[in-house]
């Protein structure tokens, strides 16, 4: 599966007085990738405290509170109640987080600290075991992807969170590949499941249904003359003929001799 880097390339939402307050309160300093991650509203990578802790970090946003550094630690695994800012889950959605990491499909929910209404989509961080959320009017879908212009259909489609076909896409290898595409709430990106291509698809059907060759059988036959055991290779049926018809051979009737035998004279002494 492979990510493709659709996130917003915006200014940052928060101020960068936050990364000395972080290294402050938590004693750790962020690399430039993570600390464009905080500072743009997103999860950090895993980071390792001084006492051997592992975290993650956001920011949020409040009236009352202000802005606050949260953090998150890694679970052994993912748990689901029955509904999540506001958004009660079905047996599939649970079943498609538990599998795939995302609930495929766009919803409405709740903002857990303002407790306003939008719209996005829920999926699951792999690093932590908890779930996460995308929020749709905070990210941008393209207008084409890897050379291949959208249709209307195939752009509603992905902002309805959907599994979405696109053929004809160009790789970075330069080769022609189709995929599903989705939005990933967990990786902040557009996500592809490549398609086999027809000539892959056909190897995999001669994979999944190998042709057997049968193996000659060798049989010993005793010589009459030495009476030693020779090998003789005999030859494989083939399943896909039909056995050959039997025919029966009619015993003809001895022709009877008509002419009587000649009598030899005897001669006189």
């Amino acid at each position: 599966m492979e990510a493709n880097q659709t996130s917003q390339d915006r200014p940052a939402r928060y101020p960068t007085s936050l990364l000395a307050e972080l290294t402050s309160r938590f004693g750790i300093e962020l690399d430039d990738a993570n600390a464009k991650k905080l500072l743009n509203g997103q999860k950090t990578d895993l980071q390792m405290l001084p006492d051997g802790t592992i975290r993650k970090f956001y920011l949020t946003h409040s009236l009352d509170q202000g802005i606050h550094i949260n953090q998150i630690e890694p679970r052994k695994e993912l748990t689901l109640s029955s509904d999540y800012l506001g958004h009660s889950f079905t047996e599939e959605d649970k079943n498609r987080l538990q599998k795939y990491g995302e609930m495929g499909r766009r919803v409405d929910l709740n903002d857990a600290i303002t407790n306003q209404p939008f719209k996005g989509y829920i999926g699951v961080d792999a690093d932590t075991k908890t779930l996460t959320v995308l929020r749709e009017d905070r990210f941008r879908f393209p207008e084409h992807i890897k050379g291949v212009q959208l249709s209307e259909q195939q752009k509603e489609s992905l902002r309805d969170g959907k599994l979405t076909p696109i053929h004809g896409m160009t790789g970075a290898d330069g080769q022609s590949f189709d995929a599903l595409v989705q939005v990933s709430a967990a990786k902040r990106s557009l996500i592809f499941r490549r398609l086999p291509q027809p000539a892959q698809q056909e190897q995999q059907k001669a994979d999944a249904n190998p042709q057997v060759t049968p193996v000659a059988e060798v049989v010993t036959k005793p010589n009459k003359a030495t009476g030693q055991k020779t090998g003789e290779r005999k030859q494989p049926k083939n399943t896909n003929e039909k056995p050959a018809e039997k025919t029966t051979k009619r015993k003809l009737p001895k022709a009877k001799n008509t002419t009587s035998p000649k009598k030899t004279p005897k001669l006189k002494a």
